[in-house]
């Protein structure tokens, strides 16, 4: 049962009863709000579940979004919000369970500035309802007094005052564009929504502009929604804006009426996304993200979540039931500290509960402060001449005493924080959790025309799999969906181009049968097994295991226990719990990496009989000579020479031991000390190349020791001494020569990280004995010594393909100079391979799918366009979940025009190409390189010759595409001379960087290749102010 109705918004009652009575109990009459134009809306259906994603570890479930030209993710006339799997919408739920006038998503904004001194305010929303009645459902944009107002109802309102020499004066207004959508391909939806604020209704005196950027991936359970606020205000007499900008929405992830939800919002996730990215921190400030996830009840069994970047200041989370229309509807961080001089006071202090206290909030360039906007009468004044600010008391010190009376606004910003609806009842209580409204609230000042913040947000809906809230009871705690971690990863810590050219691991394709006991073990070593928490989480590289003796065949589930995995001391892997007699097609990583350490202890010893006074003797032990096989198939030899010991006696040496029986000296014991118990050689990154051996040595470990051995009386005295040598030590490593690990290839170069022998002296023994019934004596003298070999190293990874269009000869050409200096950086290179069959050479491999009965273009595409990559070649080779370079452009390659739809600068078709119709494109982008992270947006294309992209993506099958491609042949070749000439600075690319724009210079001969862009997933490097 419900422990309370769904909402109740206390603050609205008692306004609308004193409304009522002031219009002298007028009859109220409510009607519907009048439909919205239709081409304000659009919806977009996801691919997902009739895509051939068969490897990714979670159900092949589609989203579908509705998106309002004014920013809103709801279409009023599909009736279509976050819909998933055709189910569940949190966003736009069934009519008939919520109404629509309570569905409310969206954004506001709040803009504090001065003109001509005096006070400014505006603010808008976007938000589809404003929650009140039927008459509150979308609409265009209206004048309000107040965001909450009841007589002025919509979904889009704005609002403002100022000040003036005449008083306050109403001020503000809205516009919107249409809805551009820049980009509707087979899998890639890419949409901007524009709304200009204005001072005032002549729209003279632009202030902000607000570009929504939505990113929609159809085989993904998310859309990606970019933000940015731009200054336009360009007056000489306006200030600095102060702005808080906030995403929200009512999230009613249920089928119930008053769908209940659980949520929290985790603060602090970690992403590569840092200051580098974003021009308001600069690295002076870390970035990371926040995560509100809300977990359904009505029924069990999904999850949405909001992903906010850069984590935004204030962030709060309320059950509708206890949330007001003014907070729903308002912004939240804001406050004014009001104050009233009494002539002779200058210190105004803001102090809690009344006034919260400040917090500092980027200001631009790198600066954070929580310095205020003062006004005194409306007036601005200026800080360091009107007034000081002292950030440790939260004071603000006049230079002058304000006048009696005089009226003191201090605008600043305070964090709002709640992770967790108020009232949360435990599972076991029977009663079911609120609906979630959650807001997120970013904070930032615009100083000048052209400055510009970007907030990013990620919504998305899956099912529930480990997911947890610790208000669930005392055996919950606060868990992230692992399907949720896998898809903000995807987002936030992308693969990325360092990754790209650090390659690590090789993939295999095995089909075999299970044996009789259910076992299937593999042929290539050494497994890389990522462990069942790993198995389903993006970029693990993890094995998949298919049933192919059932229909259809099935992807087992690792984390579901449907099969498990063992390795072995030498990296064999052994998949258990699989069906006898069941064929079956095992994916699977190696991980050609190795460290460990390997001992050796040996004892060198001999005896001496019947020693005389001043007898030396001597012996020659064994030296140290071993070999050992790593797991890499390397081979490792040490020789250490251990040079002849010599034993001296000084005294009598029966009478040494009259008393005792036998005498011993030992290290150990502490009875004497040596000038070196260890000695260490080591040498790092070196490589051992095919067919090569690696040699060092070191010509004499140390000099001669020498130790005396003195007796054990009150008055210790010399009776003998002992000396030896430890001389020239040597080392030998191979290369990788065990096929098991270096397949198709006898041998591969080993790249040893680090390689240290350590030679420990762990004892030294000198033991006496004498026999009195035959007066005879024996000495036995033992060295233990104990080798350690502390080790590093690797094998290149490797791409399976390297692919080509099958009619493009420049693109081979060019191909040839990537795939060249990836070998040299001991990436290995599998197989080379066209996009599409040959038809004059059948046998020749490819790695796109064909879906139809001929070998044209058409034949390669799934409904809607969509080419797919092949499973596998010929059994041998894996092509889904391998890892893949692609040369040429998409026009040229079917492959690179796979990737082409993913990637974060891609090529915008518009037009028919190869007979096949691909009218996709705005004109605005039509036929050029297409970026939409960059932040200007005037700046975010490019045409014609001379350009050229590099960038990578992994698909949800696993797949990791590296792709080079020019906007014409010759672009192509000198991006691949660029990649081949410039390996370095990939190598040391910084994190995050997915994408490059590449431009070309023919000015002069030999040509050359210049970076113009580092893009991201939700920015760009180095961002510039446009």
């Amino acid at each position: 049962m419900r422990c309370m109705s769904r909402k109740i918004f206390a603050t609205t009652v008692i306004a609308t009863v004193i409304l009522m009575l002031t219009t002298a109990l007028l009859p109220v009459v409510v009607t519907a709000a009048p439909e919205d134009p239709a081409d304000w809306y659009i919806t977009v259906e996801g691919v997902l579940d009739s895509d051939t994603y068969v490897l990714y570890p979670y159900a092949k479930k589609s989203l579908k979004i509705g998106i309002s030209k004014f920013g809103e993710l709801i279409d009023a006339n599909t009736k279509t919000g976050l819909e998933y799997g055709g189910v569940i919408d949190p966003f736009a739920a069934d009519p008939e369970v919520v109404p629509e006038f309570e569905w409310s998503q969206g954004w506001v904004i709040n803009i504090t500035y001065a003109y001509s001194g005096w006070y400014r305010n505006v603010w808008a929303f976007a938000l589809y309802s404003d929650s009140f009645d039927t008459s509150s459902i979308g609409g265009d944009w209206k004048r309000a007094d107040r965001a909450d107002s009841t007589t002025v109802l919509g979904g889009r309102k704005y609002g403002g005052k100022g000040l003036s020499d005449a008083g306050w004066i109403d001020i503000g207004y809205v516009e919107t564009e249409p809805l551009k959508v820049l980009y509707n391909g087979p899998r890639k939806f890419i949409a901007l929504s524009r709304t200009i604020i204005y001072e005032d209704e002549g729209k003279e005196f632009p202030l902000v502009r607000l570009d929504l950027t939505f990113i929609f991936n159809k085989v993904k359970k998310y859309v990606i929604v970019l933000k940015d606020i731009k200054r336009l205000d360009d007056r000489k007499f306006s200030s600095g804006f102060q702005i808080e900008f906030s995403n929200r929405g009512e999230w009613d992830l249920g089928l119930e009426e008053t769908p209940g939800s659980y949520v929290h919002i985790f603060e602090g996730l970690d992403t590569v996304y840092d200051g580098e990215w974003h021009t308001f921190y600069d690295n002076t400030k870390e970035i990371d993200y926040d995560v509100a996830q809300i977990i359904s009840t009505e029924p069990w069994g999904y999850v949405g979540f909001a992903a906010f970047w850069p984590q935004p200041l204030s962030k709060y989370v309320e059950d509708t039931s206890y949330l007001s229309r003014k907070t729903m509807l308002t912004t939240i961080s804001t406050h004014v500290a009001e104050f009233i001089g009494d002539g002779s006071s200058r210190d105004f202090t803001i102090t809690p509960p009344e006034n919260p206290s400040p917090v500092e909030y980027p200001r631009g360039d790198g600066h954070w402060s929580d310095a205020p906007m003062v006004f005194l009468d409306g007036m601005l004044q200026a800080p360091d001449s009107d007034y000081t600010w002292d950030s440790s008391t939260d004071t603000v010190h006049f230079t002058s005493p304000p006048h009696a009376g005089a009226k003191i606004w201090i605008v600043y910003k305070t964090e709002v924080k709640q992770l967790d609806m108020s009232v949360e009842p435990t599972i076991a209580s029977g009663l079911t959790p609120g609906t979630p409204y959650v807001i997120a609230e970013w904070d930032f000042d615009l100083n000048e025309k052209g400055d510009q913040f970007r907030a990013v947000t990620v919504y998305g809906v899956t099912d529930r799999h480990d997911a947890s809230d610790d208000n669930m009871g005392p055996a919950y705690g606060d868990l992230l969906d692992r399907e949720v971690r896998y898809l903000l990863d995807e987002v936030f810590n992308p693969i990325d181009l360092n990754d790209a050219v650090h390659k690590q691991t090789k993939r295999w394709v095995e089909f075999k049968v299970a044996d009789l006991d259910g076992t299937i073990t593999l042929d290539h070593r050494p497994f890389y097994d990522v462990g069942v928490d790993r198995w389903d989480q993006y970029c693990s590289f993890s094995e998949r295991v298919i049933d192919l003796s059932v229909s259809p065949p099935k992807v087992l589930n690792r984390t579901k226990g449907e099969y498990d995995v063992s390795v072995d001391a030498k990296g064999y892997a052994t998949i258990t719990g699989l069906i006898p007699g069941h064929l079956y097609k095992i994916l699977y990583s190696t991980l050609p990496q190795v460290s460990g350490e390997v001992e050796l202890t040996t004892e060198l010893f001999d005896s001496f009989e019947n020693m005389m006074v001043c007898d030396t003797k001597s012996f020659d032990p064994e030296d140290i000579d071993i070999e050992w096989t790593d797991n890499l198939g390397v081979d490792h030899g040490v020789y250490i020479e251990v040079g002849e010991i010599k034993i001296h006696w000084k005294e009598p040496l029966n009478s040494m031991a009259s008393d005792k029986k036998n005498l011993t000296w030992s290290l150990a014991n502490g009875n004497f000390s040596l000038p070196i118990t260890r000695w260490t050689e080591k040498e790092d990154n070196f490589k051992v190349f095919m067919e090569q051996v690696h040699r060092g040595n070191v010509s004499d470990i140390t000099t001669p020791i020498n130790i005396t051995l003195f007796n054990d009386s009150e008055t210790p005295t010399e009776v003998g001494s002992l000396e030896f040598d430890l001389g020239k030590f040597e080392k030998w490593i191979t290369d990788s020569h065990d096929i098991s690990v270096t397949w198709p290839h006898d041998r591969e170069t080993v790249h040893v990280d680090m390689l240290t022998h350590t030679l420990t002296i762990e004892d030294l023994i000198v033991q006496f004995n004498y026999y009195p019934a035959t007066d005879t004596n024996e000495t036995i003298v033992t060295l233990k010594l104990k080798l350690s070999v502390d080790y590093e190293e690797h094998l290149g990874g490797r791409y399976e393909w390297v692919v080509v269009a099958k009619h493009s000869t420049a693109d081979t050409a060019a191909a040839i100079m990537v795939a060249e200096i990836l070998k040299n950086k001991q990436l290995e290179i599998g197989v080379s391979g066209l996009d599409m069959l040959h038809d004059p050479g059948p046998k020749m491999p490819y790695v796109m799918a064909k879906f139809g009965p001929t070998n044209t273009l058409a034949d390669y595409y799934i409904p809607g366009t969509r080419p797919s990559l092949k499973d596998d070649w010929c059994h041998h080779w894996p092509v889904s979940s391998s890892n893949i370079i692609t040369v040429g452009g998409p026009l040229a390659s079917l492959t690179t025009e796979y990737v082409n739809e993913f990637t974060d600068a891609f090529y915008a078709f518009n037009g028919t190409h190869r007979g096949v119709p691909k009218p996709w494109a705005h004109p605005d982008i039509k036929g050029k390189i297409f970026a939409p992270t960059i932040w200007d947006k005037t700046a975010n294309t490019f045409a014609g010759a001379g350009w050229a992209v590099v960038a990578v993506y992994k698909d949800i099958n696993g797949t990791v595409i590296f792709t080079v491609w020019g906007m014409t042949a010759d672009d192509t070749y000198y991006a691949c001379k660029w990649v081949h000439d410039n390996i370095e600075t990939l190598q040391t690319m910084n994190p995050g960087v997915t994408s490059l724009v590449l431009k070309i210079d023919y000015t002069t001969c030999p040509y050359s290749a210049s970076i113009v862009e580092r893009l991201g997933t939700i920015s760009e490097k180095y961002p510039e102010d446009p």
